[in-house]
């Protein structure tokens, strides 16, 4: 991988890095929900620190450069957070309408209670 290359990837994670730092900060972010793009910035610096690990994983699957390979990597890690954050609304959204229910049911309990005296 060329030293152009590294310092491109370098430089975008270091600013992807900042992004997630600053919206933790900020309270944005919740850590919970950040482990896993923490986990991405460290992979993506071990490979910018580690070309050869790069082309190593390459070889393993079959990928001729390591630019594709990260790309390949890159994609893949993408795909694993859109995983996660599905499920995350999935989740939210299975409670919000719990919630909406439990409020339905107990606004109906108050209006008799009210009828009733």
């Amino acid at each position: 991988m060329s030293l152009t290359i590294r310092l491109s990837l370098l430089a975008g994670v270091l600013f992807y890095a900042f992004f997630v730092y600053y919206f933790l900060k900020k309270e944005n972010l919740s850590l919970k929900y950040s482990l896993l793009w923490i986990f991405f910035i460290i992979v993506m610096l071990i490979m910018i620190a580690f070309p050869q690990l790069v082309e190593f994983v390459g070889q393993i699957i079959g990928i001729k450069t390591p630019v594709n390979t990260v790309f390949v990597m890159v994609t893949f890690f993408i795909l694993l957070i859109l995983l996660s954050l599905t499920s995350i609304i999935s989740r939210q959204t299975m409670r919000i309408r719990k919630l909406a229910q439990t409020i339905a049911i107990m606004e109906e309990q108050l209006r008799k209670l009210e009828k009733s005296k």
